[in-house]
């Protein structure tokens, strides 16, 4: 539960403009996220261990000066009615592409359940933020975001679109007889592998 409420709390910080501009916005979203292909690990130490997962690829923004593609994005998630002061606006990116499936596989032998090159999603929670809802419901909602954690292979049984490009997720143990463990990270949309990453992650 620390992770979810520290990723919503991270969001609450960042999530809104902090523009001194005056006047109001017909749009919720300020930044879109598409033809991602670029994944990025970050670790974060608190007291429980996390990792960032941060997508990216071309990005439709909302002071562009040609809007052409972000005004496409508005209109397809039907965020044209917002009509609210700018210091509202959403301001984390959001993915404008479908994911549905995000897989780590261990290069080494995890445990005895999961050998070497195996797919470890069984280990992983994974925690996502979703505007869907929001524009969905026509601004009407009191959640203007949505943060889900659940396990990774829950979050693979769904397709998923307008969230966050980043997500934090957390092992539910540690290997045995490793102190480290070098893992991809691969990204899906539909059937295909769009992005991965590998990262080293330390255990004590």
């Amino acid at each position: 539960m620390k992770t979810s409420a520290l990723f919503c709390f991270i969001l609450l910080l960042t999530s809104c403009s902090n523009s001194s501009e005056y006047g109001d916005s017909s749009n919720y979203l300020s930044t879109y996220v598409y033809d991602v292909n670029q994944a990025k690990i970050i670790p974060n130490n608190s007291d429980e261990v996390y990792y960032s997962l941060y997508m990216n690829g071309s990005q439709a923004k909302w002071g562009d000066l040609n809007k052409q593609k972000y005004n496409s994005f508005a209109k397809l998630f039907n965020d044209e009615s917002f009509n609210k002061p700018f210091i509202y606006m959403f301001t984390q990116p959001v993915l404008a592409d479908t994911i549905t499936k995000i897989d780590f596989i261990c290069k080494q032998a995890f445990d005895v359940n999961h050998s070497q090159n195996s797919n470890i999603n069984d280990l992983i929670n994974i925690s996502s933020c979703s505007v869907k809802e929001y524009l969905e419901s026509g601004y009407t909602l009191n959640e203007t975001f949505k943060v889900t954690r659940e396990p990774l292979t829950s979050f693979n049984r769904r397709k998923h679109i307008l969230m966050t490009s980043g997500f934090t997720f957390s092992f539910t143990q540690s290997p045995e007889n490793l102190n480290s463990c070098d893992i991809i990270c691969k990204v899906y949309r539909n059937n295909d592998l769009i992005c991965e990453v590998s990262h080293i992650y330390q255990f004590n």
